[in-house]
């Protein structure tokens, strides 16, 4: 299924995996909303993405996703900047155990508001023409790190969420993209809600290696795929080595 002249928004999305899905979806062609709290960085980005991919594909949209608000208010100018929205990319994270509150709000609370906003912007069932939702986790809700308890418990918070809430919104894809844990200078996560009810997850076959290796190199595929998934499950090849999604239920109504 083509992505050409569809509409994203991506939180956390001016650095790290998030520019990474930011530039994959725009180099299938895709208009992005590039939400991020820090603003120096992201008029840098939308500058460099200007130069790449020519004015007017992307925006920058300064944020702090925390502010339900705000957030409300970066979905809104994306739709009426580009009339549409398909693909929501809730990204943004932190990793802060001494903050563990503000962890908390970034981590869970925001994928949560980002997800009902998602699904009022392009849920059928409110007369929208559909859409995807990725909200990312991280590996580190299925190792139990002892070291980051909150961080591990968000995590794991967002995959319950997008599985509960697949099974409750009928028409409503939902699908869970799990990296493995992050080094230290990485602190982002990522989820994704479609139309239909499905539940995905993804698992790193060759731990952190896969994720040291480039955030472009393992975003591009399956984050592209997942946009236009119609099945159930697929596997993503990188270097040789494996990541898989697993489906953990499909649901239709």
């Amino acid at each position: 299924m083509s992505l050409s002249g569809k509409v994203g928004l991506v939180t956390g999305g001016a650095q790290g995996i998030g520019r990474a899905v930011v530039e994959s979806l725009l180099n299938s062609s895709v208009k992005v909303a590039v939400v991020d709290q820090n603003q120096e960085v992201g008029h840098e980005c939308q500058v460099q993405l200007d130069a790449k991919y020519g004015e007017g594909n992307c925006t920058f949209i300064q944020c702090d996703i925390t502010d339900g608000d705000k957030l409300k208010d970066a979905f809104q100018r994306t739709v009426d900047l580009y009339g549409r929205l398909d693909y929501v990319v809730n990204n943004a994270g932190i990793n802060n155990e001494n903050d563990w509150e503000k962890t908390i709000q970034v981590n869970l609370t925001s994928v949560v508001k980002g997800t009902y906003l998602a699904l009022d912007h392009m849920s059928k069932e409110h007369g929208k023409s559909g859409g995807v939702v990725i909200n990312v986790s991280s590996m580190a809700a299925f190792l139990h790190s002892p070291h980051q308890p909150v961080y591990t418990a968000t995590k794991y918070g967002v995959i319950g969420f997008t599985r509960a809430i697949a099974v409750g919104k009928t028409h409503t894809h939902a699908h869970t993209h799990t990296h493995p844990p992050p080094p230290p200078t990485h602190t982002h996560t990522h989820t994704h809600t479609h139309t239909h009810t499905h539940v995905v997850e993804v698992c790193s076959c060759s731990g952190i290696n896969v994720f040291r290796q480039s955030s472009q190199l393992v975003v591009n595929r399956p984050f592209l795929h997942l946009c236009a998934l119609e099945t159930n499950g697929w596997k993503y090849q990188a270097d040789d080595r494996e990541a898989q999604l697993f489906t953990q239920w499909a649901l239709s109504h």
